[in-house]
């Protein structure tokens, strides 16, 4: 989360950590419950593409 306009951070949270793997075009939806749902897509060095998967997650903003 950011208070300046994304200069900088707080609250970090780390959803994926795999170095071999990329992550990008984050989509970002609010939730009833105080939660975000994140959509992106995600793939690896050993796939024919590094966008061939998308994930989905659920964080609590009260988690971080």
């Amino acid at each position: 989360m950011s208070d300046d306009n994304g200069e900088t951070f707080k609250n970090i949270k780390v959803l994926e950590d795999d170095p071999k793997s990329g992550y990008c075009y984050c989509a970002v939806l609010e939730t009833v419950d105080g939660g975000v749902l994140l959509g992106y897509s995600a793939g690896g060095t050993g796939d024919e593409c590094a966008l061939n998967r998308q994930r989905i997650r659920k964080i609590n903003l009260n988690e971080i």
